[in-house]
């Protein structure tokens, strides 16, 4: 089944106020008008997401959202993560850490700030993305950003800036306590197209930058793959 919001306040929901285990939803999160409705979310800790279909946000704030405020486990998502028309709608967050995302789709970026997004107040480990990042209207709209650092990250199509600023963006901000905002290698397969934005369509670490040497791919596309 799917996890479906409504019009009222945390509708639709899956939440604990403390550690939630493993959550599998076999289609669809879809948020709704009300805030928070459609969520997968704990005050603590969630063990690992797994979602057979999209993520999509919707007209509330934080609706279509999976977020915990410790750590975040491992989430894959078969389909795409899209931002809606509401404040951080269609988001993947943590106030700690997220050790892996993985999603088989798109990142669509939506109309609000940091709509269809994935949002770590530390650390993000692994990112990777089958199909492209778009950036939308919502300035963050389309980002994967962490305060501190991030691992690794791999997208399988483009990265592609939106009409918002920082929209369609890669970043740390090494702004936490003991922060380095140092990045590991960001892979994109295809192209690195800004939008009407500032600052969209683009990956920058605030610390270090990892190094990377071509692979065998990137000898066989070396117009169509960019490793930063």
């Amino acid at each position: 089944g799917s996890v479906v919001g409504g019009s009222g306040f945390q509708s639709g929901a899956v939440g604990s106020s403390r550690p939630l285990g493993a959550v599998n939803i076999a289609n669809n999160v879809i948020g709704g008008v009300g805030d928070s409705s459609g969520q997968i979310v704990s005050s603590a800790t969630i063990k690992n997401v797994t979602i057979g279909g999209n993520v999509i946000g919707g007209e509330g704030s934080e609706s279509g959202a999976i977020g915990s405020n410790e750590k975040l486990g491992p989430v894959e998502i078969t389909g795409n993560l899209e931002g809606g028309i509401g404040f951080r709608s269609g988001i993947i967050t943590s106030g700690t850490s997220i050790p892996s995302v993985t999603i088989s789709g798109n990142i669509v970026g939506g109309a609000e700030i940091s709509s269809g997004a994935i949002v770590s107040e530390g650390t993000i480990g692994a990112v990777e993305i089958l199909g492209n990042v778009f950036g939308g209207d919502g300035m963050f709209s389309g980002a994967i950003t962490a305060s501190t650092t991030i691992s690794k990250v791999t997208i399988g199509g483009s990265l592609t800036g939106g009409y918002g600023s920082f929209s369609g963006l890669i970043e740390t901000f090494g702004e936490s306590e003991g922060g380095t905002g140092d990045m590991g290698t960001i892979t994109v397969v295809g192209a690195i197209q800004g939008g009407d934005g500032s600052d969209s369509g683009k990956g920058f670490s605030s610390g270090k930058l990892k190094k990377s040497e071509p692979d065998e791919r990137h000898k066989i596309l070396p117009t169509a793959r960019w490793v930063l």
